[in-house]
């Protein structure tokens, strides 16, 4: 019988490792001993070739097989005739887009969608329980103001709910779409119409 090749069976970098905190003359002259220490240096590192694909997999950036979960997580259709960079270009945004809503967003959100100066907006949180006030302030231009509902109702916390006002000087025309809309109750100049 032919005498083993101790030299080349440990291939593993794990399993050099492990061979160094060892006594060096007993382990690396026993055949069995040198397999037993490259079998547990390959698992070590398969584990060790997950743990850094896993650390790829943390971040949105650079993740492959976790990103269908990424994608559940904030809401978007899986697609997978899509390529993972789109996928994650779509995820970024997703997540860049994501921001928490106070009174100070929704009111230069809704002066930009209807083309005023953030001033003549006025949020009142305060108005009740679960509640808001939005008062709009005229100015001397026509403005769409039909589309601040459906734009506060997108960004506004769900458990909230939300009256609007319209306001205008008495000398000032009243141009309005949102006035359909409205249930209830219109006073002009102190007069209910």
């Amino acid at each position: 019988m032919s005498k083993p090749d101790l030299e080349n069976i440990i291939t593993s970098p794990e399993a050099e490792v492990f061979l160094q905190m060892v006594t060096r003359d007993f382990y690396s002259n026993s055949y069995i001993g040198l397999w037993i220490f490259e079998v547990i240096g390959r698992e070590w590192d398969e584990m060790r070739a997950w743990a850094e694909d896993l650390k790829q997999e943390i971040n949105p950036q650079t993740c492959t097989w976790t990103l269908p979960i990424w994608e559940w997580v904030y809401g978007i259709p899986t697609d997978t005739s899509l390529t993972f960079e789109y996928r994650r270009q779509r995820l970024l945004t997703k997540i860049i887009t994501a921001k928490p809503i106070n009174p100070e967003v929704i009111r230069r959100g809704a002066a930009a969608l209807i083309g005023t100066s953030p001033e003549s907006i006025i949020i009142d949180p305060n108005k009740g329980p679960y509640q808001f006030e939005i008062t709009v302030h005229t100015t001397d231009k026509s403005l769409p103001y039909d589309r601040l509902p459906p734009y506060i109702y997108d960004i506004k916390p769900a458990h909230l709910r939300v009256n609007y006002n319209v306001k205008a000087d008495p000398c000032k025309n009243l141009y309005c779409g949102l006035l359909p809309q409205i249930k209830g109750n219109i006073t002009v100049y102190g007069k209910e119409v």
